[in-house]
């Protein structure tokens, strides 16, 4: 059996079949022609492709799905849709143009609006007025821009509260001043055959997906993250870091660093980052992270040049 495995999140997205843990076992699952979750990062499709959804939302009655393009560029299109749970067709919500307006489709309206699209013309987040059940599912926000042409992000909705739970214990916790650079990293202490490493962003009311690495491949995706974040990503890697520039209070939340070995076990790392103004220490001991087996770092260093990476 033949197929591609998509993680729409990176440049470099079409990786072969089987070199991400649950591919196999999804286009089996998916010959049926409906769409299933394989892994806790990926959905079935059709045919026998993933996707990675770049963030994950609890359904709430006035959620709002986060667009933002985080490059240099003119936007000159941004159009939603939302994916069918059954065929994975596009049915397009909005359509936006900044020399036309907004055409809101028949069966959105008065239900969706751009949150922030007046303050910001690189930000297409779309807010529900009174979200309910039937808007649980997987969204495409598509841009359009000049010159770099076409870019989206991938969202799902999902209705449980279990998945938001506020993670612990914590290996770490971390202090930093606006304006200043911020890594982050964990590492393994027993060598073991690595597969995939992922760093994600948990907030109260979502999940930000902010790199993935195939170790196997040595190829590393970035995520559509609101901001640039930079990691490395090698077929020898036992540790991974993911460091952000230019500090801003939206930057606090608590980051999660998970790798998956190659017997199926998970080992997790979270640091709890608060971005603050007072003049406190930039690091603190906090916790080792012998639950898992492996030492977990967490490093704050204020970085006098900006060409990092």
């Amino acid at each position: 059996m033949s197929g591609i495995c998509e993680v729409p999140l990176a440049f470099d997205s079409e990786l072969q079949l089987g070199q991400l843990p649950g591919c196999a076992s999804c286009v089996d699952q998916a010959m049926d022609g409906r769409r299933t979750k394989c892994s806790p990062w990926k959905w079935c499709s059709p045919g026998g492709t993933t996707t990675t959804p770049d963030t994950t939302i609890k359904l709430e009655d006035h959620m709002s799905l986060e667009c933002i393009y985080p490059s240099p560029g003119i936007l000159t299109q941004a159009e939603w849709f939302k994916i069918s749970s059954s065929t994975s067709d596009r049915e397009s919500m909005v359509i936006f143009r900044p020399l036309f307006g907004t055409i809101v489709r028949e069966s959105y309206v008065g239900r969706i609006y751009f949150l922030n699209s007046t303050s910001n013309p690189k930000d297409m987040t779309l807010a529900f007025y009174n979200a309910t059940e039937v808007d649980v599912g997987l969204y495409i926000c598509l841009l359009h821009t000049f010159p770099s042409g076409s870019w989206e992000k991938m969202l799902e909705v999902v209705q449980t509260e279990s998945y938001f739970e506020p993670p612990g214990p914590f290996d770490r916790y971390v202090l930093a001043n606006p304006g200043e650079e911020v890594t982050l990293s964990c590492e393994l202490q027993d060598v073991k055959p690595v597969e995939t490493v992922v760093w994600e962003k948990i907030q109260p009311q979502q999940i930000d997906l902010l790199t993935l690495c195939n170790v196997k491949e040595g190829r590393g995706s970035l995520s559509k993250y609101r901001r640039p974040i930079y990691s490395t990503c090698n077929q020898r890697l036992i540790s991974s870091f993911i460091s952000i520039n230019h500090l801003n209070i939206n930057d606090s939340g608590v980051y999660r660093c998970s790798f998956k070995v190659n017997t199926g076990e998970n080992e997790t790392y979270l640091a709890r980052l608060t971005v603050t103004t007072r003049n406190e220490g930039k690091w603190s001991q906090g916790q080792r992270g012998s639950k898992w087996g492996h030492d977990c770092w967490a490093l704050v260093s204020v970085v006098l040049s900006y060409g990092f990476m």
